[in-house]
């Protein structure tokens, strides 16, 4: 039953409040209910969902962030619930809503299995919407740069990002936009722009910046959720910066994304301890742990043998080194 399976309507309630959704949560559960049971009905040639007049895209798509950012906050992957999403986004893109005409598209153009006719489909509407600087898909022209390594235009399509955003709030700076946006998917988008740029900034290298961008990732997801990926990276890059001038701080950021088991963290985070503090003890833990993480990078091994042989422990100093 879907009620089994929703988020409590203590929850739903306060994202219907924090989306600014025109309806109440009596009136978006039968709607719930009714692509539910469309899912559940698919093989047995039931007729088209009639979706209530008072609902429209924009509604169906605040229903789906609903879902998403349930499953982000609680981690959770429920099979039900994610197929659920994906109807309301097909009938919200029916209904017209861009941004879910825009994930669609996106969708379609990565996808390997999609036929020519639909990928120049996905690419006309691509078009269209970049034509009208629709924020969504001017950031997923972004990732898209991004992911095929062609970083200025990733650049460019991402601070285009920023300032259209900006633009359509002249009154109010971007920290005060975040806040606005707390809980919603807008926020992430944010984040992970910020992120993104933070991480080609950090390539050229132009450091200063990139630890701009990474920290205001991190203020930007402070609102809602302090282990979104989008921080819990930031948090790493920033230790990457910080790893010669400032150790304290380094180690401060590795161990917030160490928290959220960001595998990479563990192994710095030792060495840190090993080299600059003098702290076997502790740099061993972390070996330990991100070992249990990842068996096959050798240098947790090393950095096991290091530490048992500071702590002159050579017997599993010498277990380590047959492990090697």
């Amino acid at each position: 039953q879907l009620s089994q399976i929703l988020p409590k309507k203590k929850f739903i309630k306060r994202q219907l409040f924090d989306l600014d959704s025109r309806h109440t949560y009596r009136k978006i559960i039968p709607v719930y209910q009714l692509f539910y049971n469309s899912i559940s009905n698919q093989n047995q040639n039931e007729s088209p969902i009639k979706i209530p007049e008072y609902i429209d895209g924009s509604d169906l798509m605040i229903m789906k962030r609903i879902l998403e950012n349930y499953r982000i906050l609680s981690n959770l992957i429920i099979k039900n619930l994610v197929n659920l999403e994906n109807e309301l986004l097909e009938a919200a893109a029916e209904l017209h809503d861009n941004n879910a005409i825009s994930i669609l598209a996106f969708e379609t153009l990565l996808d390997k299995n999609s036929n020519i006719d639909d990928k120049n489909s996905a690419k006309s509407l691509i078009k269209s919407l970049h034509n009208i600087d629709h924020p969504l898909t001017i950031k997923n022209l972004g990732d898209l740069a991004f992911n095929f390594k062609n970083y200025l235009n990733a650049e460019h399509y991402y601070l285009s990002y920023l300032d259209i955003i900006s633009k359509s709030n002249p009154n109010k700076n971007l920290n005060k936009i975040n806040l606005i946006f707390a809980n919603t998917s807008i926020t992430n988008t944010l984040a992970e722009t910020y992120k993104q740029l933070g991480i080609l900034n950090f390539q050229k290298p132009n450091l200063s910046l990139a630890k701009q961008y990474f920290t205001q990732s991190i203020l930007t997801l402070n609102t809602y959720n302090s282990s979104n990926s989008n921080s819990i990276q930031s948090h790493y890059y920033l230790a990457q910066i910080y790893s010669r001038t400032n150790p304290k701080l380094s180690r401060y950021h590795l161990e917030i994304s160490a928290q959220s088991a960001f595998k990479e963290s563990f192994k710095d985070l030792g060495f840190l301890e090993l080299n600059y503090f003098n702290n076997p003890i502790k740099a061993l833990e972390w070996f330990k742990l991100g070992y249990d993480l990842n068996d096959s990078d050798i240098n947790y091994l090393i950095g096991k043998f290091d530490c048992y042989i500071l702590l002159n422990d050579y017997t599993e100093a010498r277990s380590t080194y047959d492990s090697l």
